[in-house]
């Protein structure tokens, strides 16, 4: 009798370390999965670098005034060393859009026909079939972003990352559902 509540005082110190074991190994692999899941933002979705659609001008201090765009509503800045990669792609310049002095996204000029074709396998692979495609032009609409990639020439091109609720609303027209009329809202 004595052998059988020593077995069952082991199976019971057993299951208690095979359930701290458990336990532990959950923790570890949650703090795995927690960063992985940010490199995986951070590599392919964050493009705007910690700034918030949005967020106002006045907000940040290390912008440089670039050129007024034709509706002068939408104002074109630089950031010194600010670069952004896609792919095998490091673009070192880039462009930040605002639009009304609030944050609207991003322009990147990409100037080879090899870059621009390099950006579409990768935005392909990375974001998967094309949202948008006309004359030169292929888009894909994210949940808070949508990213167009246009040729202008063989050599001269450009990717512009916008802010999705934004451009819906210039629009006039949610892009996903076809629903209109969203300025007023």
């Amino acid at each position: 009798m004595a052998r059988i509540k020593a077995n069952r005082y082991c199976i019971a110190l057993v299951a208690l370390e095979l359930s701290a074991m458990s336990h532990n190994i959950m923790k570890n692999i949650q703090a795995i999965l927690i960063v992985f899941f940010s490199i995986v933002r951070v590599g392919f979705c964050d493009y705007f670098n910690d700034i918030s659609c949005s967020d106002n001008l006045s907000d940040y201090d290390d912008f440089t005034y670039v050129y007024l765009a034709d509706d002068f509503h939408t104002e074109f800045y630089t950031k010194v060393d600010a670069k952004i990669k896609f792919g095998d792609h490091m673009f070192n310049k880039v462009l930040y859009i605002f639009k009304d002095k609030k944050f609207y996204g991003k322009q990147i000029p990409v100037c080879s026909n090899q870059e621009f074709h390099d950006l579409l396998r990768y935005f392909q692979k990375t974001y998967g079939d094309i949202s948008y495609s006309k004359k030169h032009s292929y888009g894909w609409m994210l949940d808070d972003k949508w990213i167009f990639i246009k040729r202008f020439s063989y050599h001269l091109g450009e990717v512009n990352i916008v802010c999705r609720k934004q451009f819906e609303k210039i629009l006039g027209i949610n892009l996903k559902t076809g629903v209109e009329n969203l300025k007023d809202n």
